[in-house]
């Protein structure tokens, strides 16, 4: 059962995008930034669907070059911090880079990057 209940901060979303809105994500409209859908969290499941990405997300997987390093650009640090969290979830190795980041972790992000063994089977 999913809640079409009126959201206490979003009170112009209607009711049923709310509802479809949980039933899509299994989530909480007022969650953290760093929660994840129940179908990612077990060992492997969310590495083999597309379910819930986005087409141009879908597109980018499909286009990282396997065996090989590769550079992915967007203009928001939230979009490379999703990116990142989709990227990893699907067992790919990832180092992230964005306006906002410690310098100590942006020169450990761009050191392992560099010295990074390519796995060609991911």
């Amino acid at each position: 059962h999913v809640s079409s209940a009126a959201h206490h901060l979003h009170t112009a979303l209607p009711r049923n995008a709310l509802a479809h809105l949980r039933a899509a994500t299994e989530m909480k409209l007022d969650c953290a930034r760093s929660d994840k859908p129940p179908k990612w969290g077990g060992e492997g499941s969310f590495r083999n669907t597309s379910a819930g990405l986005s087409s141009k997300i879908q597109a980018l997987l499909r286009d990282l070059p396997l065996g090989e390093h590769a550079v992915v650009f967007s203009s928001s640090k939230e979009g490379v911090l999703h990116l990142e969290t989709v990227i990893k979830a699907k067992g790919i190795c990832c180092f992230s880079l964005f306006t906002g980041q410690h310098t100590k972790t942006t020169e450990e992000s761009v050191s392992s990057w560099n010295s990074a063994k390519v796995d060609a089977s991911t």
